[in-house]
């Protein structure tokens, strides 16, 4: 009897591995992610005042910090607004300017120059006497209408002191020192500005701003040191060398 051999089913070839991704080049391993359009930047929303005696050049001032141009024709204002977004400290503001009408001795407050406001620029030209006894008098009523219980300094109403129109200083007026002595007196920064050539503009705005930084650092709590804490700090560490103070009260230190 003859036996047939069986033969074994031929098995199909066996897939190909997957192709492997080639190598990202170290060059790729250091570039830069593309940013997300969508993320946009996040923003501190703050609203400053800006005020004083008509033709001091409150709009001249809110436009050169707003847009960085100087206006040289007189804008006679009811009220304007204009979008300013800085960086100070580290942190990027988005900033309304409130660019009022022009003060005088009688002018009421009441509540159109304080609503929502968190800081004022007080305007007067060093070469207008006159507008340097308006802006004394805006700074009393300011002060008046907000109940500030803390009259000195800025902890309750950040502010400053601007004496603008100094590219004129020929025709001063008001010595800068009578200037700096009242805002010493009232424990606010005093500035000598000009919109025309943009000098200390941008630091007269900066200073409410860190004014603003600097009371909320303030406000913070710090919690009380008990007996025990006091103990363990006898043994812990060495001495540390104290902080830095800061050469203007109105910013901090980064």
């Amino acid at each position: 009897m003859s036996v047939h051999a069986e033969h074994p089913t031929a098995r199909p070839p066996a897939p190909a591995p997957p192709a492997l991704a080639p190598a990202p080049a170290p060059s790729d391993l250091l570039a830069p992610s593309t940013p997300d359009p969508d993320d946009e930047p996040f923003y501190v929303f703050k609203r400053i005042a800006v005020l004083g005696a008509r033709g001091v050049g409150k709009s001249a001032l809110s436009i050169r910090v707003a847009q960085n141009r100087f206006e040289p024709n007189y804008m006679l204002t009811f009220q304007d607004m204009y979008q300013w977004r800085p960086v100070v400290n580290s942190v990027q503001y988005d900033v309304s300017i409130l660019d009022t009408d022009g003060q005088d001795e009688n002018s009421e407050f009441g509540m159109r120059y304080t609503t929502g406001v968190d800081a004022y620029v007080l305007v007067f030209s060093v070469r207008d006497e006159s507008s340097y006894e308006v802006i004394k008098q805006v700074n009393e009523k300011l002060l008046v209408t907000l109940n500030v219980t803390e009259r000195v300094g800025t902890s309750e109403v950040p502010r400053v002191l601007v004496g603008n129109q100094i590219d004129i200083a020929h025709q001063r007026q008001v010595p800068s020192q009578e200037a700096a002595k009242f805002a010493s007196n009232e424990g606010i920064p005093y500035l000598e500005t000009s919109a025309f050539t943009s000098q200390n503009v941008n630091e007269a705005f900066d200073s409410v701003l860190c004014m603003i930084q600097q009371n909320l650092r303030n406000s913070h709590v710090i919690p009380t040191h008990t007996e025990e804490d006091e103990e363990e700090e006898d043994i812990k560490t060495p001495d540390l060398p104290p902080p830095e103070t800061n050469p203007n009260p109105g910013c901090l230190i980064q």
